[in-house]
């Protein structure tokens, strides 16, 4: 289960398990969230290493959730 600071700005969900991109789907209607944390879950981990980063990952975010400012520790462009 994420864990949420601020309903409106922070969503955690840090070593959650998150698998599967349509979990990342169900935030779309939070068009006011500005930063999530997604590390350590499984859609975050390259499946060759999963201590990895997925190369993937942050774009994946971008192209799903369009107005986030902040991935994780680091700020969108």
């Amino acid at each position: 289960m994420c864990v949420c600071d601020c309903m409106c700005c922070v969503r955690q969900c840090n070593s959650n398990q998150v698998s599967g991109w349509e979990s990342v789907n169900h935030l779309q209607p939070l068009k006011a969230l500005q930063t999530v944390y997604f590390e350590h879950n499984p859609i975050w981990a390259d499946t060759a290493n999963p201590h990895q980063i997925n190369a993937n990952y942050r774009r994946k975010v971008m192209l799903i959730l369009p107005w986030i400012k902040q991935i994780d520790a680091t700020y969108c462009r």
